[in-house]
């Protein structure tokens, strides 16, 4: 009984020690996402040239993490991120009326996929409810890839491309329960496919 009265003594020492930036970027989060979305893709053909692809969209995504306190103002976290986007291309062997527009030349359109990610973040507290942070991982990206030959049926090509991810962003938290935060992704695949995105978030603590 005493040894169970001691634990417990300590657990509530500790929780009454932790840092004071434990009440607004501690714990459990959740959040629905959402901003411009910009993605470079190549297609290449059966001679072997690569076309390069460019085009600008709406993103949307929902994204899961912990955060945990290691100071008064330094948090570090790991989170989830599932995500799509409107960018679609069309034609993509003649994106802009180019001498790439052959004759007999296959017609080539593409939409983007799922896109899912998993990455570490450190983050320091800049204001009593401000946090800046950095962050790194693992993404990737289904491309969905429609091709028509002349006077052939249409046939559908999925590619998944994975590479990692850099972001950097401010988060604002709204008492200990809610939070909103602006953020910008590089992301670099395999084949020459890369993203920049502006995300805008809003989430909650649990």
């Amino acid at each position: 009984m005493l040894r169970t009265l001691t634990v417990a003594a300590v657990l509530a020492t500790a929780a009454a020690a932790m840092p004071a930036a434990a009440a607004e970027f501690s714990g459990f989060r959740a959040e629905l996402q959402g901003g411009w979305n910009s993605t470079s893709i190549g297609y290449v053909d059966a001679f072997g040239t690569n076309f390069e692809n460019s085009s600008s969209a709406f993103g949307y995504g929902a994204e899961v993490g912990y955060d945990f306190p290691i100071s008064e103002t330094v948090i570090i976290g790991v989170l989830g991120n599932v995500s799509g986007s409107t960018q679609s291309y069309t034609d993509m062997l003649c994106p802009d009326g180019t001498s790439a527009c052959l004759l007999g030349r296959p017609n080539v359109n593409a939409n983007m996929g799922v896109n899912f990610s998993a990455m570490a973040r450190a983050g320091f507290k800049v204001a009593d409810s401000t946090l800046l942070y950095g962050g790194l991982g693992y993404a990737n990206q289904n491309v969905k890839y429609y091709i028509t030959p002349v006077g052939g049926v249409t046939v559908e090509d999925s590619q998944s491309y994975g590479g990692f991810r850099l972001a950097a962003g401010i988060e604002q938290a709204f008492g200990e329960s809610f939070y909103g935060k602006v953020e910008y992704r590089y992301t670099n695949y395999q084949d020459d496919v890369s993203t920049n995105q502006v995300w805008g978030g809003f989430g909650m603590r649990f």
